[in-house]
């Protein structure tokens, strides 16, 4: 298999939304760590705490959407979006798993 099939499979949106995902959960600041507000400490300090639950929000939107176009479907197509839908849940609960402690942290 190429990687235009996987590409075409899966969708470019889909993995360009990974890689952010990626990016942003390797910025994600310990829990507990102080906040800067000014350079570029802001960014891993105040703008990827902010980005990152909107990011697993996209990926649930993005599940639920496969859902129900799943919905609409049968055989090949039917599959592929039942694939997708439950790697975007896998994807969200990776995410849920890093942000928790992060949120937690705020509340003490």
């Amino acid at each position: 298999m190429s990687t235009q099939h996987y590409v075409s499979y899966i969708g470019l949106l889909r993995i360009v939304l990974l890689l952010s995902s990626i990016v942003l959960l390797i910025l994600l600041p310990k829990p507990g760590s102080e906040v800067s507000y000014s350079g570029w400490p802001l960014i891993t300090t105040l703008i990827v705490p902010v980005l990152t639950p909107l990011m697993f929000l996209v990926w649930l939107l993005d599940a639920l959407m496969a859902g129900v176009l799943m919905s609409g479907e049968g055989g090949v197509r039917r599959t592929r979006y039942r694939r997708i839908m439950l790697a975007d849940l896998a994807i969200a609960a990776t995410m849920a798993a890093f942000i928790i402690p992060f949120l937690l942290a705020l509340t003490r």
